[in-house]
């Protein structure tokens, strides 16, 4: 995560907290609908198939690319190749 946008912290607060409450919510209040919506659809459709985990994957996939721009497999690769590394 070493090319992760800075934020505000008051605004990744909020977007927590979105993310909370619903599905997207961090992509809401970033200001990207379209993450928002795919995150919500996406994220009723994994609770419903897979319950409560499938919703915190969504939710975590969610707030990566609300913080980073990136998703969280994408994220996950970086970690790991950085990890190697050293």
């Amino acid at each position: 995560m070493a090319n992760a946008p800075a934020n505000n912290p008051v605004v990744t607060g909020i977007q927590v907290v979105g993310e909370y409450m619903f599905p997207g919510g961090s992509n809401l209040v970033k200001g990207d609908f379209k993450q928002a919506a795919i995150h919500a659809g996406t994220g009723l459709l994994a609770g419903a198939l897979f319950g409560p985990l499938g919703l915190l994957l969504v939710k975590t996939n969610s707030l990566s690319v609300a913080l980073t721009d990136r998703g969280l497999t994408e994220n996950l690769n970086e970690v790991g190749t950085t990890a190697t590394k050293k």
